[in-house]
């Protein structure tokens, strides 16, 4: 991959064949990378950075895995993050910049999903657009999200069971903006959204639901008037964290906003590797990932609760559904798979390797038999060797139809 990188031209675009590439990326400025799907594309980053940033430059479409510091690391740059999935880092994405985080999948890293800091490079507040990402069950001593003298837009984000602030924002010397709304703030095992030090701030906190965190669902902020805080039925959540709130003072809270900043630093400066650097900072061995879907039940009360502003409204033309698969450019990951199966008439395909959570649309080979009329509930059989595009959901029972949602390739 870098190497097509290094040959490309501003403007151009490098397309990446399904597989798993062993190596660390340093994007090019105005330069686009695009993978076949994170499902099927893969970056190792073998114990360091995976993919560090260029300002202009676009990332999607991957899998950044085993960074040993960060799966993006973007500190003097903004380029795009966009449908990935960032998981087995010490952090998810580090940013100083002006970097757009959008529609990507940060699950179970063993520090911060997301942190936003400063650098004397920009000499100024870094303003990070953050939008419709899943920020899951990261590090157990660190945020979903945090903005360490930071601003930027926060919105219409899922931020579920991670380790200590949901959203967790601190000021610094220079003025910064920071506009909070339409997100899912639940299950965290400190506060839901901590505001902190809020001297010299302009903060738009509002159209959030923010519930069952640990010790409060907000530290030194009010909710806004349009704000909630009930169960937002998640199809299949993660556990939330256990709370240490027993041993936890006002002084740790504090240091917690500033220690990625250090980390970032830390193993370049001590030469260390990746299992000496974790083990100095006596993380938790990573786990696998446990199936989740975060979509919401259609009894969710967070379903139309958005801000019903035009800018925000749902791609079929609703009021803006809150969280991560909610507003105009909602979380949406394509999935290809061939499942077991032909089921028999009035059954659920076998699905195969499929986990649970997996959202189609899922292609189908079909055949002309009344089975497969059975499953689309079809008056006529599909041409055989065509291929059938289902949008189904896969559920602890195996598949089920969404809508019966069908069209012919």
């Amino acid at each position: 991959i870098q190497d097509a990188i290094n040959a490309a031209n501003a403007g151009q675009t490098i397309s990446v064949a399904a597989g798993t590439y062993v190596e660390n990326i340093s994007l090019k400025e105005n330069v686009a990378i695009i993978g076949a799907g994170a499902e099927s594309t893969t970056i190792d980053g073998g114990g360091s950075d995976v993919v560090y940033g260029a300002d202009g430059a676009s990332v999607s479409g991957f899998t950044l895995t085993n960074g040993g510091d960060s799966g993006v690391f973007a500190w003097s740059t903004s380029p795009t993050v966009e449908n990935c999935i960032i998981t087995n880092c010490d952090q998810g994405i580090a940013t100083a910049a002006d970097a757009i985080i959008h529609s990507n999948i940060i699950v179970k890293n063993s520090g911060y999903g997301i942190f936003a800091g400063t650098s004397s490079t920009i000499g100024r507040p870094a303003s990070p657009t953050i939008t419709n990402n899943l920020i899951l069950q990261n590090g157990s001593d660190a945020s979903g999200i945090t903005l360490y003298q930071a601003g930027g837009l926060v919105i219409n984000n899922t931020i579920d069971a991670n380790g200590t602030y949901g959203i967790n924002v601190s000021k610094g010397p220079d003025p910064i903006t920071i506009e909070i709304k339409n997100n899912l703030v639940t299950n965290n095992g400190w506060y839901g959204i901590n505001g902190y030090e809020f001297d010299n701030v302009t903060q738009i906190s509002d159209y959030n639901n923010v519930w069952n965190n640990a010790w409060d669902n907000y530290d030194d902020l009010l909710p806004g008037p349009n704000s909630g805080s009930e169960d937002p039925l998640y199809v299949t959540p993660l556990a939330r964290p256990t709370s240490k709130r027993a041993s936890t003072s006002r002084k740790d809270m504090s240091e917690e906003m500033a220690s990625s900043r250090n980390h970032i630093n830390d193993m370049r400066a001590q030469n260390l590797s990746t299992t000496q650097y974790r083990r100095a900072r006596k993380q938790t061995p990573r786990t696998p990932i446990q199936n989740f879907n975060y979509h919401l039940q259609t009894t969710s009360p967070c379903i139309d609760a958005g801000d019903p502003l035009p800018h925000y409204i749902d791609q079929d033309g609703s009021r803006n559904d809150m969280g991560a698969y909610g507003g105009p450019t909602p979380l949406i990951f394509t999935l290809q798979t061939n499942p077991g199966t032909d089921p028999e008439p009035g059954e659920n395909p076998d699905p195969g390797s499929l986990p649970i959570g997996t959202r189609g649309p899922i292609a189908l080979d079909l055949d002309a038999s009344s089975d497969d009329q059975g499953l689309l509930q079809s008056t006529s059989a599909p041409t055989p060797g065509e291929t059938i595009v289902v949008d189904i959901v896969i559920t602890e029972n195996g598949a089920g139809l969404n809508g019966f949602s069908v069209s012919l390739q």
